[in-house]
């Protein structure tokens, strides 16, 4: 829907300018007219390039036409132009509020290596984004600017945006720790708490002060279920986590990650290392949980992505080289770099 916006936004400005620039054609061949301030055509032209909507008005004004019906019709053709104008602001509008995280002209470097190079990077709203590419091209390094991992690498230098919501992340008098509850993050590994499984749950909601038994199992319950693992742990809750299977201990920990109610969830390979049947359940998972979340994945798995993801973005040596929705990334890239790597060639 959101990709609908932002092209009928573009096609109806396209649109405008050809109206417009035909405007003279118009009136002269139909009404049988001549205009004598003919200049006034090529200042409303400017409207559509940040050009002032009163300034259109004015120009109406200055417009000397012979018959008077014409300049009827050319007040309601610049009144009609205004309108549709008008309507590709509310649909531009439309699509930035759709826009949960955006980046533009990231870089950042360790030291003296660049990781990530003027990196311009629009993920939506409650849709999964796919972030692909070769080790090493800058996949995980992204993932981790957006709730400021990167902050506890030592040598690190961070220059350009990223926002959430329209706000500067990286801006001064960002509280951290509420940015790392709002997006939260699930590794590659595994990382259960030496804990039993309902503590592993409970650890977030506890350290953000809730003490109450009954709402702390009530939200345990709650996020087991949405991490579709309540079933196999419900008469194990207080066994060890270190006892569940490799699957099990990555959906808790996606459950533990739920717990606090974020908004995004970033996931760095969550199934590289899981088996097959193990993969399956993640992937419904995530499917699932884009309902109401943001998710951000990073997968070597190019099938994975096609299979999960709505959007794409490949990225190669540090810059993000093709974004788009992820039927096109996979059967008609634009950028032959992509190309390249989707049919095996390299990576």
């Amino acid at each position: 829907m959101n990709t609908f916006l932002k092209n009928m936004s573009k096609y109806l400005y396209y649109i405008l300018l050809i109206l417009k620039t035909q405007e003279n054609v118009f009136l002269c061949k139909r009404l049988n007219v001549e205009i004598v301030n003919t200049h006034s055509f090529s200042k409303t032209l400017k409207i559509g390039h940040g050009g002032r909507p009163d300034s259109l008005y004015r120009n109406v004004n200055s417009l000397h036409f012979l018959n008077i019906n014409s300049i009827n019709i050319s007040i309601n053709f610049t009144i009609l132009y205004i309108n549709l104008n008008f309507l590709c602001l509310i649909i531009y509008c439309l699509y930035l509020i759709n826009i949960k995280i955006h980046t533009d002209k990231l870089n950042l470097h360790y030291d003296k290596v660049q990781a990530l190079k003027d990196v311009s990077l629009d993920i939506e709203s409650n849709k999964i984004t796919a972030l692909i590419g070769p080790s090493g091209c800058g996949k995980s390094t992204y993932l981790r600017t957006i709730n400021r991992m990167n902050d506890l690498i030592q040598g690190v230098k961070i220059k350009g945006t990223v926002k959430i919501d329209g706000i500067d992340i990286y801006g001064k008098g960002i509280d951290v720790v509420k940015l790392r509850r709002r997006v939260g993050m699930v590794f590659q590994k595994s990382n259960a708490f030496p804990k039993s499984v309902f503590d592993n749950v409970a650890y977030g909601p506890k350290i953000n002060g809730i003490k109450n038994k009954n709402r702390l199992t009530e939200i345990v319950e709650t996020s087991l279920q949405r991490a579709a693992i309540w079933n196999e742990v419900k008469d194990r809750l207080n066994e060890f986590a270190f006892s569940l299977s490799g699957g099990q201990q990555q959906r808790l920990c996606i459950a533990r990650a739920l717990a606090v109610n974020p908004e995004i969830i970033l996931m760095d390979e969550p199934a590289s290392a899981l088996d097959p049947i193990s993969t399956a359940k993640i992937e419904e998972l995530i499917f699932e949980l884009k309902k109401s979340i943001t998710i951000v994945i990073v997968t070597h798995n190019l099938q994975q992505a096609a299979r999960v993801s709505d959007f794409c973005a490949f990225f190669l040596m540090g810059e993000l080289i093709e974004l788009g929705a992820s039927k096109q990334i996979f059967t008609a890239p634009k950028d032959e770099r992509t190309q390249n790597y989707i049919t095996g060639r390299f990576g």
